[in-house]
């Protein structure tokens, strides 16, 4: 198709256009044109593009093939953290939170799939990150860019800068077409959409993203001149051709909530892809800003999560699991079962008591459950089908990892053999090296096992002396698969105290408890010497965690342990003391650095940024060329700084 008579503003408007119509088609599902006519526009912008190849743009659909392999994925952090939500079961949760948050609402689809922030800088999109541990997630930019539903430029009215966050999803029959392939290929296929989701954007080869059948659906949008109604901002998001969660409607009651609740569930069956609930948020920005958050969620929101799909199983046997800190778990294998989607031949009894109390015997028909990534559980057996063939199961007398004496501790049996269970040593090192530990790379829980099998590890600092020869003798490792694993282990020799907290494995010791800590503490040495007393004094921590502190800083072979990692080079950096944020601010206008980093910089010294202005806010900071906040501190009499430059805002805040 000849293009000779194109000019660049028709080959501008050719662009529009067919991110118009990926919109229709992608995300509303919605297509205006057939697909032949689709073809012959992208084969005329290809034509364009060979003609005048000065024109090409890096945001023109013909770029989103993806670009050459990455090694690895970097980490970014969110300007502003992506919390998850809390959640709600019945009626009364519902109730309780509407009680707290007396204001118009939303209610929109809670779609399974894969958290994304999609960054916007001077209109084109600048960077892509996942979720990660909602501080900071991973760059998957190159990926992100080959999804036909996310534009990579914006009209002419958008801001300069904004952030979209949503989530990716394949539609389920996208998910069956996809495994066809993948079995056809000899590939390992998905067991749901949400993991196929995940694991497309997950690939450092963004080609293997855009031969995926992804989707972008909008859940919110933070940037300057936005709606004050995340309703309106919704719909604000779909005139940008920027596809939204489907169904979003304004309610009013816990009435109106429950109705369309009910509504969802009933149709959910039918949808094109995977939901697990819905989400409820409080309408008005400005509102939204006045709840604030707890540590870890939005006061603003709630998701009202579907009852667990249940289904029936068979109980072929019962394995006896010895975890990292000695309890022994009874595990169901099952005959192979279909529960919403994913296939279960695995399920939790969750310990010795709820075994007994649930009466479990071997070849009952069972009732089983799945909740989200939950992992599945053993709800009951069905007791009218039991029959001479079900078996009574008892509980073992011996581990059966090392056959040491178990002893029974309340609803627990476990195993006392600390420091010689075969189990409890793999369970303590792969405790030690996963993503929130020493976060080691390339070191699985298989490899680990390997190495404790054949005598090459016994405790986590014995992982620092490993050598790629070691390595080399395991089953499949080449000399460069063995390299790239002694790197990362000599990357985790860096870490944080929260990570280095966690890795420890102390009782009770998870993530979220770590970094409360090393708020409190600062380094591996005060928490050493901190007392009862001072520990429980520490709001979240209380006495039974504090004693598991005492108890464990109190035995010789872990302080001998935490010394041997300090001299393997393991360098803890100790945490700084970060300023209370007592102060909000917005930010307006265009100033000598990016807006990452004057956010960046405010937090150090004690001051949020807010997405939107209000009686509450403490002040305007003004560069050039500001927008409508302007007016509306004005009019609100909020205190302003007006300066483009970082360095002085920052002088004229310590001195106010």
């Amino acid at each position: 198709m000849k293009s000779s008579n194109m000019t660049l503003k028709d080959y501008k408007n050719l662009i529009t256009t067919i991110e118009a119509h990926n919109f229709y088609y992608y995300g509303l599902d919605q297509p205006r044109i057939s697909d032949s006519v689709y073809d012959s526009l992208m084969q005329k912008l290809i034509t364009t593009e060979k003609e005048h190849p000065e024109w090409i743009t890096k945001h023109s659909p013909t770029q989103r093939i993806g670009d050459k392999p990455l090694e690895q994925f970097k980490k970014i952090k969110h300007g502003e953290p992506m919390r998850s939500l809390d959640n709600a079961f019945n009626e009364k949760d519902i109730n309780n939170f509407c009680s707290k948050n007396q204001n118009a609402m939303t209610c929109e689809l809670k779609l399974d799939g894969l958290a994304i922030s999609c960054i916007y800088k001077n209109k084109k999109l600048e960077y892509a990150v996942t979720r990660g541990d909602g501080v900071q997630g991973e760059d998957v930019t190159s990926n992100i860019k080959t999804l036909s539903s996310i534009p990579l430029q914006l009209p002419d009215d958008a801001p300069e800068h904004l952030e979209i966050r949503g989530e990716v999803v394949i539609f389920k029959k996208d998910l069956e077409a996809l495994n066809s392939k993948q079995k056809q290929s000899g590939n390992k296929t998905f067991s749901n959409p949400r993991n196929a989701a995940a694991g497309s954007i997950r690939q450092l080869d963004p080609k293997v993203a855009a031969a995926r059948p992804l989707r972008f659906y909008a859940y919110s949008a933070h940037g300057d001149h936005l709606p004050g109604s995340h309703y309106e901002r919704l719909q604000q998001l779909n005139k940008w051709h920027i596809p939204t969660t489907p169904k979003v409607v304004k309610v009013s009651s816990p009435d109106h909530i429950q109705a369309y609740y009910q509504q969802v569930l009933q149709e959910r069956a039918t949808m094109p892809f995977e939901i697990d609930g819905v989400v409820i948020k409080v309408d008005l920005i400005q509102h939204q800003e006045a709840s604030g958050y707890t540590a870890k969620a939005p006061r603003w929101a709630i998701a009202y999560k579907f009852p667990a799909e249940e289904a029936q199983a068979r109980v072929i046997a019962i394995d006896w699991q010895v975890g990292r800190t000695g309890v022994i778990t009874p595990v169901a294998t099952l005959e192979p079962t279909q529960v919403g989607g994913v296939v279960i031949q695995h399920a939790t009894l969750h310990n010795i008591h709820e075994l007994q109390r649930k009466d479990i015997k071997i070849n009952d028909a069972v009732i089983i459950r799945r909740a989200g990534d939950v992992i599945p559980e053993v709800v009951k057996p069905i007791i009218s089908l039991r029959n001479e063939t079900c078996i009574d199961i008892k509980p073992p007398n011996t581990c059966p990892s090392c056959g040491s004496t178990l002893q029974r501790e309340h609803i627990f049996i476990r195993c006392m053999n600390t420091t010689k269970c075969p189990k409890q040593i793999e369970g303590r090192i792969i405790h030690f090296a996963s993503k929130h530990g020493f976060n080691i790379l390339g070191l699985g829980q298989q490899i680990i096992q390997i190495l404790c099998q054949q005598g090459l590890i016994q405790k986590p600092s014995d992982l620092f002396n490993l050598s790629v020869q070691q390595l080399t003798t395991l089953p499949r490792m080449g000399s460069k698969s063995a390299g790239k694993i002694i790197l990362a282990i000599e990357k985790s020799k860096y870490t944080t105290l929260p990570r280095f907290l966690y890795a420890l494995g102390i009782t009770e010791i998870g993530k979220d408890t770590a970094k409360l800590l090393s708020k409190h503490y600062h380094s591996i040495t005060k928490l050493q010497n901190a007392s009862i007393e001072s520990l429980s004094d520490i709001s979240g921590i209380g006495p039974i965690v504090g004693k598991h502190l005492i108890d464990y800083f109190s035995q010789s072979e872990n302080i001998n342990e935490i010394k041997y990692l300090i001299s393997q080079g393991v360098n803890i950096q100790e945490e700084s003391k970060e300023p209370d944020t007592t102060h909000t601010a917005v930010i307006t206008g265009k100033f000598d650095k990016s807006r990452d980093e004057i956010i960046e910089q405010l937090a150090k010294i004690g001051i949020h940024v807010s997405s939107s202005i209000s009686r509450k806010t403490h002040y305007l900071i003004c560069g050039q060329e500001p927008g409508s906040k302007y007016d509306k501190a004005v009019k609100l009499k909020v205190p302003i700084i007006r300066s483009n430059s970082l360095t002085e805002i920052l002088t004229k805040l310590q001195s106010s």
